[in-house]
């Protein structure tokens, strides 16, 4: 098994602006410079509106400060197995020679992180351990549909597919219990089995 990075280097850890604890309001005095939450409802070539409370205020671009994104997902939230992963840079260097391999591919995790220690991905059947620290998400689990619909290679229907195995089968053509009369009653139930079970593993994913 190959291992990309033996170091233990970690994900960094991201700044964001923060409320104000109890002792930095009480040092709070008159003329100091203090950034104020609003909501931005138009924008002008030198100005932008910015709504604070019940009022709108036209503010040079100079006072505005934007505000980091929160990223849905912790950024200090451990891999999960089925997460999508990518590598990439960390001080805009490689991190391992065979890094450019992979680079710009798409990587599953094939095992949930443990704390201090290397992730576990595969790609192209091979799997191998990577420093979590240069693994960057793509597409968390919780938002994954494991589940498809494909045209079956057996008889007349629609298979619902969940890693390269049917689980179901929704046929037509045949006036026999469980048979949809024809290709497109077929295809619609189908379609609306599949979102149901990927609403069913989105759901036991975000609740694990």
């Amino acid at each position: 098994m190959k291992n990309l990075v033996s170091s233990q280097m970690r994900r960094p850890n991201t700044n964001t602006l923060k409320i104000m604890n109890k002792k930095e309001v009480k040092q709070l005095t008159k003329g100091c410079t203090v950034l104020v939450k609003a909501t931005v409802e138009s924008v002008q070539e030198t100005k932008a509106y910015v709504h604070h409370g019940c009022i709108t205020h036209p503010l040079p671009f100079s006072e505005i400060y934007s505000v980091p994104t929160q990223p849905k997902y912790d950024p200090c939230r451990l891999f999960r197995y089925g997460d999508k992963v990518t590598p990439r840079l960390v001080n805009g260097r490689d991190f391992n020679s065979l890094a450019e391999e992979y680079r710009g591919k798409i990587l599953t995790v094939t095992r949930d992180e443990e704390k201090y220690d290397n992730v576990f991905v595969e790609y192209g059947g091979d799997e191998f351990t990577i420093d979590p620290a240069y693994l960057q998400l793509v597409t968390p689990v919780e938002e994954l549909e494991p589940y498809s619909v494909h045209e079956s290679e057996v008889i007349q229907g629609f298979d619902i597919v969940r890693d390269k195995l049917c689980v179901m089968t929704f046929p037509f053509g045949e006036k026999e219990n469980g048979w949809y009369y024809n290709r497109l009653a077929a295809k619609v139930a189908a379609d609306a089995e599949c979102a149901r079970l990927n609403a069913e593993h989105r759901k036991e994913c975000n609740n694990a």
